[in-house]
């Protein structure tokens, strides 16, 4: 590994790069959220969030604003220069387990525990669209790289691919044995992958028309894989898992090509 970066006291629970590669910003279950110069490795700034769980947090498009989302069913939006509150986005009834910010537009998707997806204008701070389709908790949603249409996933089995902005279920994918915990695009829009605490991960076949069949099954962890993310060429798939393993895969081929091991936690 190149770094380790320490500063929470207790687990990890979102990252984020910013739009240039230069700042990460993390979550941690003591209820922190830290502002990290890559550069130098040094922590800018530690933000407390008193009794606000973070579970996500992202950085706003083009700053070093961040939005965090968790246990109090709000999403809010927070100034990184002086750790000051700019605004709350209320609607959900329950714990925001997802955000994913639209490629193009300052919209944010949210998804949670109440079965909801959101659709926020983040210039107003006022909800466009709301959603349910599914009959359990949301615990994963990701917009496309092309921003035509965002995924949906969690508790009852169902990976929900719909349109944008309208909001309209275009197809339901099932394939995975138990809840999915993670979504990613590949960057051309061809493939969603989705991982599983069946301890698999599923690719499927975007173009040139959806398929609800699963096109390749990626098999080998040894426990609950809870996230995936395509290589910036697309080449490859990293996938993360409680299994304390991140395995490295080809796309085209559907191989394992590398097991990195993490510690003992």
């Amino acid at each position: 590994y190149l770094e380790t970066l320490s500063g929470h006291e207790r687990t990890v629970e979102s990252l984020d790069f910013s739009d240039d590669g230069n700042n990460l910003i993390s979550s941690g279950s003591e209820k922190s959220v830290f502002l990290w110069n890559l550069e130098n490795g040094k922590i800018m700034k530690k933000f407390d969030m008193g009794k606000h769980r973070v579970q996500e947090v992202r950085f706003f498009p083009g700053s070093l604003n961040f939005l965090t989302a968790g246990t109090n069913g709000m999403v809010k939006i927070w100034d990184s220069k002086d750790g000051t509150l700019i605004r709350d986005l209320k609607f959900h009834k329950g714990k925001i387990n997802s955000l994913s910010i639209h490629p193009t537009e300052l919209i944010l998707l949210s998804a949670g525990s109440d079965r909801n997806w959101v659709l926020w204008d983040l210039e107003s701070g006022k909800k466009q669209i709301n959603g349910s389709g599914h009959s359990s908790q949301i615990l994963a949603s990701r917009f496309s790289p092309e921003g035509n249409k965002f995924a949906t996933a969690g508790s009852d089995l169902s990976v929900i691919i719909w349109n944008f902005p309208e909001g309209k279920e275009l197809v339901r994918l099932k394939g995975h044995k138990k809840a999915i915990t993670s979504l990613a695009f590949s960057p051309d829009g061809k493939f969603l992958a989705s991982s599983s605490k069946d301890n698999r991960i599923i690719f499927w076949k975007l173009q040139p028309e959806i398929s609800k069949n699963p096109y390749r099954l990626l098999e080998g962890h040894e426990f609950i894989v809870n996230h995936v993310l395509f290589s910036n060429d697309g080449e490859k798939l990293i996938s993360v898992s409680k299994d304390k393993t991140m395995r490295l895969w080809g796309v085209k081929s559907g191989k394992l090509l590398r097991i990195l091991h993490g510690d003992s936690n």
